[in-house]
């Protein structure tokens, strides 16, 4: 709809503004509370986990996911383990909704959608509807679910980004997986320890929006931001854009390869594409 300028603004995730980089330009970015358009992906387990689950001891884990193709729940964690050696084909069993649609299936590292979303519940009736869907029809999609699918037992690992563990009330219940020694830690040290620091969710228009329509969204949505905070009263977190957001950076109107940073896009280019993207 964007694309169609049937639709004006979207807040996307980083590896959506990847997918979707030659048909819009990013006008803002979440900033929740670092003074940069920026935060953290982590890997979290239970602190009772098993003791010799770590980074670099992942095979036979089951895992749960935000979505395929997502920043903190895929790109990172799935890129970080190819350059270190790792095969991600070894996890046992996953969520990782939108495994299954034929939009993201060819983003599977075996392109074996039953075990990615083999650990799904979808709305969790009976029947199971909208089982293993990229929204939130998925009880286990995004940084909410993926924490919920780790918390409920269904899933060991859940990679998402630091600031949803540290709003758990048990925190201390919990621990993240480091790449350097101590290799598990407490949640409170995600800067030293997480899987790399990746651009937040930015606010998106079409790529051909003149400079004044995107200058007037911007303010629009700092206003609604100061005025309404983060919405939970009219029915969840995460709704318009992240309940973390302190405030929208204005972007100007900038490149989405620019706004991703290179260490970024080259990364998810190759997991994507499986080779190195030329520029890289």
């Amino acid at each position: 709809m964007i694309r169609d300028g049937s639709a004006e603004v979207i807040d996307l995730d980083g590896g959506d503004i990847f997918l979707h980089k030659d048909d819009i330009t990013v006008v803002a970015a979440e900033d929740s509370g670092e003074g940069d358009a920026s935060y953290y992906a982590v890997a979290v387990v239970k602190a009772t986990a098993r003791p010799d689950l770590n980074l670099y001891n992942l095979a036979g884990a089951t895992t749960c996911h935000t979505g395929v193709g997502k920043t903190s729940g895929w790109n990172m964690p799935l890129g970080w383990m190819l350059r270190q050696g790792g095969d991600p084909t070894t996890f046992a069993a996953s969520c990782a909704p939108g495994a299954d649609s034929d939009e993201y299936r060819r983003h599977l590292p075996d392109g074996n959608p039953a075990k990615w979303c083999m650990l799904c519940i979808g709305d969790n009736q009976r029947i199971r509807r909208h089982k293993c869907e990229r929204d939130n029809d998925e009880l286990y999609y995004g940084y909410k679910g993926a924490f919920r699918c780790m918390k409920d037992n269904a899933g060991e690992i859940a990679f998402i980004k630091h600031a949803t563990v540290l709003e758990a009330e048990d925190i201390d219940a919990y621990e993240l997986l480091c790449p350097e020694k101590p290799y598990r830690r407490h949640p409170s040290q995600w800067r030293n320890c997480s899987i790399g620091r990746v651009p937040s969710h930015a606010v998106v228009m079409n790529k051909l929006v003149t400079e004044e329509d995107a200058t007037h969204v911007f303010e629009v949505l700092n206003t609604a931001q100061q005025t309404f905070n983060d919405f939970t009263t009219y029915g969840g977190k995460n709704l318009l854009w992240g309940s973390k957001t302190t405030r929208f950076l204005k972007r100007e109107r900038m490149h989405p390869v620019t706004f991703l940073g290179m260490d970024y896009y080259c990364n998810t280019y190759a997991l994507q594409h499986g080779r190195a993207a030329p520029n890289c």
